[in-house]
């Protein structure tokens, strides 16, 4: 068999019906920049939600009292003593975030509304927590303010009340006794979500501490790295520095968001279902194009094996047509996906004609803009599984090619 010989006959036999062949290739092309564009434009929406909900709310590692992330309790403190500073000291950590969070009863002088108070450091937080960014009237907190708040839209809409206003919080403390305290509004917070939106409370972490009596301690410590692929190196290092303290534990942003994890899950599993059906589709249209081509050059095999041609030549040409075919395929889709990669990574797709103001994915805010990230892997991944679905969709006609009976052809 003339391998050379094989590919020369098999380029010749593409532009024998040029309109075919094109539509063949357009049809694999373009299901490669799809499937490259779709997935690249979720890597970079995943990584952009993940990055929003490690900032404003567990980090990318978060440490707790054991069961915390699960019941929420006001008793589930510990005391941050030297942690904090021990955890900031180590490599690929940017910085560590302590929080103290109460469910509390927010009042003015035309209402009264559930709310969470949230104790933070201030100056640690603004540039950090994205949320921070989206005040809508005043201004944040300053680590020098007492007994200030920011709060959010849909709770100072409930309350009547603006920056300059005051209104009373009410919690339970850690004796037991309801403790209330006159707060002064300095912002309102609008994030997007409604259930932060219409209960937050935000206010100076020895505020929060002096109201509820937990002096000292906090409820979690968000640890930011420089880069969530540390995660994996810094985590273990955490859990050690825990290894005697038995009522704390370590968790990644999986274990702490489990809402967002599942929704990023079962997003990414949908998108996977779509791209298997438009590559069976695909699969499928291969299928019929090599069969036609066979069929009509039935006489013209059967011509070839009455002078002796083999039928492992006539099953290699069938193969060799389907490579160049997905050869062709793939180079025009990853240069097509490519492109879009680019635009948009670098300008993005504003989806704010169907998303004004964007909405809520796993508990955090989804920004209409959408940009892209490149996932050079997973973009050859799916042109070399692209490529196999092209030269598995040629073996059939191939085979037939094979069988064919020369008597039977030239009649």
């Amino acid at each position: 068999m003339d391998f050379i010989e094989i590919v020369k006959l098999a380029w010749k036999n593409l532009w024998r019906h040029r309109i075919r062949t094109f539509i063949t290739v357009l049809a694999m092309a373009g299901s490669l920049f799809l499937a490259i564009s779709l997935v690249n434009m979720a890597k970079g929406s995943y990584s952009k939600m993940i990055d929003q909900g490690v900032r404003s709310g567990s980090g990318h590692i978060g440490v707790y009292q054991k069961g915390y992330v699960k019941d929420r309790l006001a008793e589930q403190s510990f005391p941050m003593d030297n942690l904090l500073k021990k955890i900031q000291n180590i490599s690929g950590v940017k910085a560590v975030l302590p929080h103290l969070k109460f469910s509390a009863l927010a009042q003015s002088a035309y209402d009264s509304r559930g709310s969470l108070l949230f104790g933070l450091k201030a100056s640690q937080e603004h540039s950090i927590n994205p949320y921070i960014q989206k005040l809508s009237e005043g201004r944040f907190l300053m680590d020098s303010d007492k007994r200030k708040a920011v709060v959010g839209s849909g709770l100072a809409k409930e309350l009547r009340i603006a920056p300059g206003k005051s209104f009373i919080i009410t919690l339970q403390d850690k004796a037991g006794e309801l403790q209330s305290e006159k707060l002064r509004v300095v912002g309102i917070l609008q994030t997007g979500i409604k259930e932060l939106d219409n209960s937050m409370v935000m206010v100076n972490l020895p505020e929060a501490q002096r109201i509820s009596g937990y002096i000292g301690q906090v409820h979690e410590l968000s640890v930011i790295l420089h880069s969530a692929f540390l995660q994996g190196s810094v985590l273990p290092v955490i859990q050690s520095l825990l290894s005697r303290k038995d009522n704390l534990v370590a968790l990644g942003w999986q274990q702490a968001m489990p809402n967002l994890r599942n929704a990023i899950q079962y997003d990414y599993t949908s998108l996977r279902v779509i791209l298997l059906l438009l590559v069976t589709i695909v699969g499928i249209g291969i299928i019929n194009t090599f069969l036609m081509s066979v069929l009509e050059r039935t006489r013209e095999f059967g011509t070839l094996m009455a002078i002796g041609t083999p039928p492992s030549f006539l099953r290699w040409l069938v193969i060799t047509e389907a490579s160049f075919t997905g050869l062709l395929g793939v180079v025009l889709g990853w240069i097509g996906g490519s492109v879009a990669t680019y635009y948009l990574v670098t300008r993005g797709l504003n989806l704010a004609f169907i998303l004004s103001d964007g909405q809520e994915f796993g508990g955090v805010f989804f920004d209409p803009i959408i940009r892209a990230s490149w996932n050079i892997p997973n973009m050859i991944s799916l042109s070399i599984f692209l490529f196999i679905i092209c030269i598995g969709a040629s073996l059939y006609p191939a085979w037939k090619a094979a069988k064919i009976e020369p008597v039977q052809a030239l009649k």
